[in-house]
């Protein structure tokens, strides 16, 4: 299948986000401990609790598959349409997890999902205005 008119360079800077979230979101499926621990959502002995664990692996399924699509989505509506999604469903993760993770937690996982909402958010931006 081919894709008419489709060139990599074009929305390159929501592309290379999108790569990195990829890898990332793949990263915490395989091993939710990366995303538990620096959020501080282990155990005392550092094992990451079996809802913890489901929780970062159906957030990194979701992430993931998201991703992947923007980076290889045509530019235009559709990156937008994708962009959109991701940043909707980030900004979603903040408003929600700081409602239900441990309160001494709660700023840090928060702002993470905030923060890649707002990174995803600039990019788009960024590269629509390289495109002007």
């Amino acid at each position: 299948m081919k894709i008419q008119n489709f060139r990599w360079q074009d929305g390159w800077p929501a592309r290379t986000v999108a790569v990195l979230t990829t890898a990332y979101s793949v990263a915490i499926t395989i091993r939710p401990e990366i995303l538990a621990k620096p959020c501080r959502l282990t155990n005392p002995d550092g094992s990451v609790p079996p809802a913890v664990a489901e929780l970062t692996r159906s957030i990194g399924t979701r992430d993931a598959a998201m991703a992947a699509a923007l980076a290889v989505a045509p530019a235009g509506y559709p990156m937008n349409v994708l962009t959109a999604a991701r940043v909707l469903s980030d900004g979603a993760d903040a408003a929600w997890f700081a409602r239900v993770v441990p309160a001494g937690q709660r700023a840090k996982v928060a702002g993470v999902a905030a923060g890649w909402a707002a990174l995803e958010l600039l990019v788009a931006v960024a590269g629509r205005r390289r495109q002007k």
